[in-house]
């Protein structure tokens, strides 16, 4: 027998059906004969509470005085710092240019012409 064809037997959905028929009749009898109350009383005795006190530890010792201590320290060393290098200036004996050329002139800026527009295309012939 297949899975599918087990699953579709009546028989398993009636077992199941009154299995929780029967636990529900027996739970509604229970509780209105009373047998819920009986189990509410039971569960339900005196409560004992006892307070215990927090152990309390008796206060730490106080530290140690301190002893201070002088050491005398060496003063920081100085640390060298080296003159800045400075060039020193030469003399030099090349001669100087005192004439100066004049600049060709610079050619005038020229702007293009624009291109002129495109000729338009002819419109076709309408046939009637």
């Amino acid at each position: 027998m297949d899975y599918a064809q087990q699953q579709r037997d009546p028989t398993k959905h009636a077992i199941g059906i009154t299995f929780v028929v029967l636990f529900h009749v027996l739970l509604i009898w229970a509780l209105m004969s009373g047998l819920g109350s009986a189990i509410v009383a039971v569960v339900k005795k005196p409560l004992t509470a006892t307070i215990i006190e927090e152990l309390k530890l008796p206060p730490p010792p106080p530290p140690p005085p301190k002893k201070i201590v002088e050491t005398k320290t060496p003063p920081p060393p100085t640390t060298f710092v080296p003159p800045p290098d400075i060039p020193v200036p030469t003399i030099s004996n090349a001669p100087t240019i005192t004439a100066t050329t004049a600049a060709p002139p610079e050619a005038p800026f020229v702007i293009a012409q624009p291109a002129p527009p495109a000729p338009t295309p002819p419109k076709p012939a309408i046939r009637r």
